[in-house]
């Protein structure tokens, strides 16, 4: 009788796992195709909600986000979208140079081009950054 039960426990265990993976594919699906049909920044915002409304349906909370609009147009400065929570507004801000590595890594990652890169920074160089972030708008009014 036990073998049964435990059986069964697995196995719903196991449907439950499928059903999940298959909500996060459909909600994938529906931000690429949301992001392919984006044919300039100007239509950043209907993906942001767009995200933000599948992560909800996945369950995963958010408080807010940026993301760096990368393109060839780059040259010292980085342009970044950022949302607040409820992903009804998006605002572009330009963050300016900072001639530090926390900046320079990130900005040296972008110019090769496509693919995934990590970095590792003290919490002083990360202090650092987030004190310079804070001098320049829109990081400045900040409360």
């Amino acid at each position: 009788m036990f073998d049964q039960a435990y059986t069964r426990f697995l196995d719903l265990k196991k449907a439950e796992a499928q059903t999940r993976e298959a909500q996060i594919e459909a909600s994938l699906e529906r931000v690429r195709s949301r992001t392919m049909a984006m044919h300039t920044t100007n239509e950043l915002q209907d993906v942001i909600q767009t995200v933000h409304q599948e992560l909800l349906k996945l369950e995963i909370g958010i408080h807010g986000g940026s993301f760096i609009a990368i393109n060839h147009e780059i040259d010292k400065e980085l342009q970044f979208w950022g949302s607040g929570g409820t992903a009804v507004t998006a605002k572009k801000f330009i963050m300016p140079y900072y001639d530090r590595p926390f900046y320079t890594d990130l900005f040296k990652g972008i110019k090769r081009g496509p693919g995934f890169f990590t970095e590792s920074f003290s919490a002083k160089e990360k202090k650092e950054f987030f004190t310079f972030l804070m001098q320049h708008e829109p990081w400045s009014q900040l409360d």
